[in-house]
């Protein structure tokens, strides 16, 4: 839930999300920011990636999917290739966002 609230009270260029989570698991996640926030890539990380999982995922439009554990140079490409060519995020210190979790 803390997630719908940063996307509603900023805005946010990439979302990356466990499958996995208390309270609004990763489907869920991915659903509310599909149906609100098209424009918005999302990225998956899961312990256990598989058929079943790629399936529930194919039509929800995430971009990249990560099985864990996975490497963090290769994941930071990835999102760096996605988010080429738009502009940081600012926040009122005036500092680029790079992530909350």
């Amino acid at each position: 839930m803390r997630a719908v609230k940063i996307m509603e009270s900023m805005p946010v260029d990439l979302i990356l999300t466990d499958l996995s989570m208390p309270v609004m698991d990763g489907y869920g996640l991915i659903e509310h920011t599909k149906k609100n926030y098209p424009q918005r890539a999302v990225f998956v990380m899961t312990g256990v990636y598989t058929a079943d999982v790629a399936e529930r995922l194919r039509p929800l439009g995430v971009s990249h999917c990560v099985e864990k554990p996975f490497d963090y140079e290769e994941l930071a490409q990835v999102i760096s290739h996605e988010l080429e060519g738009r502009s940081a995020v600012l926040v009122p210190d005036g500092k680029p966002l790079v992530g909350i979790s």
